[in-house]
């Protein structure tokens, strides 16, 4: 589920993300609790979202729960953030329970998301 970038971020030469679709210069975070309960994860968060916002991407950070609570709205959100021309067709979602591959398109007559 997770990218490496080319950008310098924490002394490493390279940034790993969860998910990004590159066509739409789209990053997105997965953050579980420690993300909010720890003050020196939290500020790291913040940096590394400065620095992919630097490097021209756009950054959507959702809570781990949401993904099983919220799915809809999640990929909603997601969808509405990618440009029109992207290629982007799918989205990984890691959970306790494994790995799943939401397939996703865009009816560009309607506007409305279609879920495979």
């Amino acid at each position: 589920m997770n990218a490496d970038l080319p950008i310098a971020f924490d002394g490493w030469g390279r940034m790993e993300i969860d998910l990004m679709c590159a066509d739409s210069r789209l990053v997105v975070e997965v953050d579980g609790a420690q993300h909010l309960a720890d003050p020196v994860a939290y500020r790291r968060d913040r940096r590394k979202d400065q620095l992919l916002q630097e490097n021209g991407y756009l950054v959507l950070r959702y809570l781990a729960g949401d993904l099983a609570k919220e799915l809809d709205s999640v990929l909603d959100g997601i969808l509405r953030s990618l440009r029109p021309s992207t290629s982007c067709a799918a989205v990984v979602c890691e959970s306790g329970q494994g790995i799943a591959i939401l397939g996703l398109g865009h009816d560009q007559r309607s506007g409305e998301r279609l879920r495979r």
